[in-house]
């Protein structure tokens, strides 16, 4: 799902519906948790309630999105290491 961090507020699905989220049919269930500012909000406000809760901490994405190398070393650290 595409999002858009806005802010800390968590809000919940009150029901489970089928939303179209950027051309594509997708089912948000019940007690689904999404962050303020994520386009399911703004495009079914009537969907989510806010709980009144923040987000605690965020996590790092898992992979490399289109474009972006992980784990890739630099120029001068490549060197070093050829070097031991």
């Amino acid at each position: 799902m595409t999002m858009a961090i806005g802010g800390d507020r968590v809000y919940v699905a009150r029901d489970t519906a089928w939303v179209d989220l950027d051309g594509h049919a997708e089912c948000v269930r019940k007690g689904t948790r999404v962050r303020e500012g994520h386009q399911l909000i703004a495009r079914y406000p009537g969907l989510f309630e806010d709980v009144g809760e923040t987000v605690a901490y965020d996590v790092e994405q898992a992979t490399a999105a289109p474009g972006e190398k992980r784990g890739a070393r630099t120029q001068a650290a490549a060197q070093t290491k050829t070097k031991e």
